[in-house]
Formats: C-alpha cells, structure tokens, sequence
C-alpha cells in the first residue's frame, strides 16, 4: 500500500520536507494573556519578524524596526503611503495598532 500527502506518496518526500506538514497539538494547553500568534509561537520575537517583513513588503517602506517590548514600529518610508495601509500590515500580523504619528 500506500500513504499519500496533498495526492503525493509520502516516500517521494524528503524527510525534512515531510516533517514540516506536522505540529504537535497538547490535549492540556493554556492559553496566555498574549495575541493570538504570540501563544501559537509561545515567542515574542516571531512576531517582531513576522511584523517587520509585512511591513517591509509594503514598496514604500524602506525599512522598519519593530520592538514587541516597547510596542513601537519605526518604518523608514521611500515613498507616499497611507496610515490606513500601515495598520492594515501591522493589524494584519495580530498586533493592534493604537496611533501613527
């Protein structure tokens, strides 16, 4: 016989690759007074990134320095954009965001 993932024998698989379809899910697990991608990650500093990255997506931003303990972003832009679209990144990453200046 065979196991097929997505329609693809699991054999054709590199090990590496395969493993990544998998988490491990605890039958007891407590949810933290943290966002949501904060207790999935169990780390702060996966978020940071995963905010940096939207926002450094975005073309007019040129850079951008997130910090989860002080609740800033900094974003260097290159170009005009709006506020509505800088939170829509940020608020899109699970963080909220409370003003731009």
């Amino acid at each position: 016989g065979e196991i097929l993932l997505n329609g693809v024998d699991i054999r054709r698989y590199k090990y590496e690759e395969y493993l990544k379809f998998f988490s491990t899910v605890f039958q007891d697990y407590q949810i933290f007074a943290f966002r949501l991608g904060e207790n999935v990650a169990a780390e702060s500093e996966y978020q940071e990134e995963r905010v940096k990255k939207a926002l450094e997506a975005l073309p007019e931003v040129a850079a951008a320095v997130v910090s989860h303990e002080s609740g800033t972003a900094v974003v260097t832009l290159s170009g005009e954009l709006s506020d509505a679209a800088l939170k829509k990144a940020v608020e899109d990453q699970d963080y909220q965001v409370t003003g731009i200046q």
